[in-house]
């Protein structure tokens, strides 16, 4: 009675949609605007959005006033922050909120699109994969304000667009623009993306001066968004910036290993088999029990079943997880995050996977049973983790923001000087005061604190970030 409750609750689309849903929402939302403020990079983020909001300027990202040339991104990744501070104030949870927004748009489009390849059982497991993806949630990504989810919701969308309206020329229009809008983001983070589309256009309409003519077409209206941006940009610094993004983000980052991001060649294939492996292995153990309980060739002919008329289409989705893996691998500077794009590529696969060997055992309802059980177990061990490292974020405090927070809810201390106790303003800092203050920043620690007559000052305790996330 039991195991048959089991089954029908296994079956149960509604209670799977429910789970993947609920559990997605907890996980971008739950005290989303409550762990502090990150120096690496939100902060960075947030400060060019407030200034850009402020300064009714939203062509040029500055940083403390001033025209930013570290932070050497085009001005489309803040667009995200500005409508979010617009809608819940100058506030954490205002910085990430469209991080999360985004992160659900990507799965909203990553179950449509794993329906359409292999019905709900593949679309489900496909956002079960991905959800259950720590790194993908905490670092850097779908609960930070940083432009990686608003980017990665471009790339991913960008590619999509093109399998599933498949041979339809207005598809190679939005994927050319979407990724014309995803360098805006990013910048040259979009150079996997290049031959990902490239790759699965000339797949799908073969090389014939039509298609040639289609081509171009489309990257002209990829490059139409990026050309109005960069003759807006040129007025205030004329090639200055392209240079230096040119010069910093591509050649420095390719070359040498920018601010000590270096790691070894295989880096992210490590990250891959890291976030991926309980899955992995859940895979690996399916298609072992179809060769032992099935002879090779039925296996075979099972499989071949299963892909039929989709050859080019499963081509074209190991061609997208492959390309950042690739690229990214190539440069000396490595972060975990570059190796993001590929992630739903890689849930997708997985989950269609698991969908055919599932398929082909379906006369061995035991077996299925133990591996869907199997793979509701990692799921919940993931969350718990997840949850674990949620917490454990969200419960370390920063003192100095903790103490502009406090200091911000007497608005008579508006505008008050900050001393630092000891070492140097962090960009953390500075977005705090901009969100808890208006406060003054003043150099020179607790020496210049005991020689300012200011009647306003403070001297603000805090601990130096000892090492930049990774």
């Amino acid at each position: 009675m039991i195991k048959q409750k089991l089954y029908s609750l296994y079956s149960s689309p509604y209670l799977w949609g429910a789970l993947i849903a609920g559990t997605l929402l907890f996980n971008v939302f739950f005290l989303l605007g409550t762990k502090p403020i990150s120096s690496w990079d939100e902060a960075r983020h947030g400060v060019s959005a407030y200034e850009m909001l402020q300064s009714g300027n939203f062509v040029v990202n500055t940083y403390m006033g001033d025209f930013d040339y570290w932070n050497l991104k085009p001005p489309f990744a803040f667009y995200p922050m500005l409508a979010g501070f617009s809608l819940f104030g100058f506030t954490p949870f205002g910085l990430r909120f469209f991080s999360a927004v985004s992160t659900i748009v990507l799965f909203g489009i990553l179950f449509m699109f794993s329906n359409k390849i292999g019905g709900l059982r593949t679309a489900r497991l496909a956002c079960a994969t991905l959800l259950s993806v720590e790194q993908f949630f905490l670092k850097h990504n779908a609960r930070t304000g940083d432009a990686d989810a608003f980017f990665g919701l471009l790339y991913f969308a960008s590619v999509v667009v093109l399998l599933y309206h498949w041979r339809k020329p207005v598809a190679s229009y939005v994927a050319a623009f979407l990724a014309g809008m995803a360098f805006l983001t990013k910048s040259f983070h979009i150079i996997p993306l290049i031959p990902t589309i490239v790759i699965i256009f000339f797949l799908q309409w073969g090389c014939s001066k039509q298609s040639v003519m289609l081509f171009l077409r489309a990257c002209l209206v990829g490059a139409l968004p990026v050309v109005v941006w960069g003759l807006l940009r040129y007025q205030y610094d004329g090639f200055l910036f392209f240079i230096t993004m040119i010069k910093v983000d591509v050649l420095n980052r390719s070359l040498t290993a920018v601010e000590g991001h270096g790691q070894p060649p295989l880096y992210y294939v490590a990250q891959v088999l890291k976030a991926f492996w309980p899955w992995l292995a859940a895979t690996g153990l399916a298609y072992l029990a179809l060769l032992f309980l099935h002879k090779k060739s039925d296996v075979i002919a099972c499989w071949k079943s299963t892909i039929t008329d989709k050859e080019k289409l499963l081509i074209c989705l190991v061609v997208a997880a492959i390309m950042p893996i690739f690229f990214f691998s190539l440069s000396q500077s490595k972060l975990r995050w570059y190796s993001y794009p590929a992630f739903p590529f890689f849930a997708l696969g997985i989950g269609y996977a698991l969908h055919c060997a599932l398929t082909c055992l379906k006369d061995h309802a035991r077996v299925c049973f133990a591996l869907l059980t199997l793979v509701v177990t990692f799921g919940v061990v993931q969350e718990g983790v997840l949850l674990a490292h949620l917490m454990q974020a969200v419960n370390k405090r920063v003192p100095s923001q903790d103490f502009m927070e406090q200091l911000g809810t007497n608005k008579e201390m508006q505008g008050a000087v900050l001393f630092l106790q000891q070492g140097e303003w962090e960009q953390r800092d500075v977005l705090s005061s901009y969100f808890y203050g208006p406060f003054t920043l003043a150099p020179g620690g607790e020496a210049a604190f005991a020689a300012s007559n200011n009647p306003k000052k403070f001297l603000v305790p805090n601990e130096p970030t000892t090492d930049r996330e990774r």
